[in-house]
C-alpha cells in the first residue's frame, strides 16, 4: 500500500510537472505571437512616420517655393512702384524747372 501511495504521488507529481511544462510552452508561444504582432505594429508605425516625414518635407518645400514666388512678385511690384513714383517726381521737377526758366 505504501508503494502504491508513493507511485501515485510520483505519478501525480510527474503529471503536474508535465502540465506545468505544457502551460509554460503555451505561454511562451503566446508570448512569441504577441511579440511578433507588437513588432509588426512597431514597424508599421515606423513606416507611417517615415512617410509622414517625407510628405511633410515635400509640403514644406512646396510652401517655401510658393513663398519665394510671392516674395519675388511683390518685390517686382515694389520696384515698379518706386520707379513710377521716381519718374513722376522727376517729371514734376522738370515742369517746375521749366516754369522757373520761363519767368
Amino acid at each position: 500500500a505504501r508503494q502504491d501511495s508513493e507511485n501515485a504521488a510520483m505519478n501525480a507529481s510527474a503529471a503536474l510537472a508535465a502540465d506545468s511544462q505544457k502551460k509554460m510552452r503555451e505561454l511562451t508561444e503566446t508570448h512569441k505571437r504577441e511579440l511578433a504582432v507588437a513588432e509588426a505594429k512597431a514597424q508599421h508605425a515606423e513606416a507611417a512616420v517615415k512617410v509622414a516625414a517625407e510628405t511633410h518635407g515635400r509640403e514644406l518645400a512646396a510652401l517655401a517655393a510658393t513663398c519665394e514666388t510671392k516674395a519675388k512678385k511683390q518685390l517686382k511690384e515694389m520696384v515698379a512702384n518706386v520707379e513710377a513714383a521716381t519718374e513722376k517726381q522727376a517729371a514734376a521737377a522738370r515742369e517746375e524747372l521749366d516754369r522757373e526758366r520761363s519767368k
